[in-house]
């Protein structure tokens, strides 16, 4: 038999994991503290709040990737404004993409969202006339 107590396993277990997996970091080799880290950290808390909170893995990895394309469409943004060609393809491309994958997550919540419970009235409704 071990003497490892179970805080010592869960520890463990957790230091076995990446970072990302553990919560700690978002991307691997990034730094949130940048102003651009911290905006896309920004975008990915506003974007699952948004969604419904608890997301699959597939669903946070769509979530970022969307938060990643409108940060990178936030900076092709400043260039225009601060005068600097941009290509605009490369812009609608990020805008479009974006919307798209945003668009893809809010249909899958809502899929996963379960119906309204009926009010008392409906409910009453409904014990009357199978009675």
């Amino acid at each position: 038999m071990s003497n490892i107590s179970p805080q010592q396993v869960e520890r463990f277990a957790r230091q076995g994991r990446s970072a990302v997996t553990n919560g700690k970091r978002l991307v691997i080799g990034v730094d949130a503290r940048s102003k651009h880290g911290r905006r896309f950290r920004d975008l990915v808390t506003a974007y699952t709040d948004e969604i419904g909170g608890r997301l699959t893995a597939s669903d946070q990895a769509m979530v970022k990737q969307a938060a990643a394309l409108a940060v990178r469409a936030e900076m092709a943004q400043a260039q225009i404004i601060n005068g600097h060609e941009v290509n605009v393809d490369d812009m609608v491309r990020l805008c479009s993409e974006s919307r798209r994958l945003i668009d893809n997550l809010k249909g899958k919540a809502a899929a996963r969202k379960p119906e309204a419970e009926p009010d008392l009235a409906d409910y009453l409704k409904g014990a009357t006339a199978a009675a």
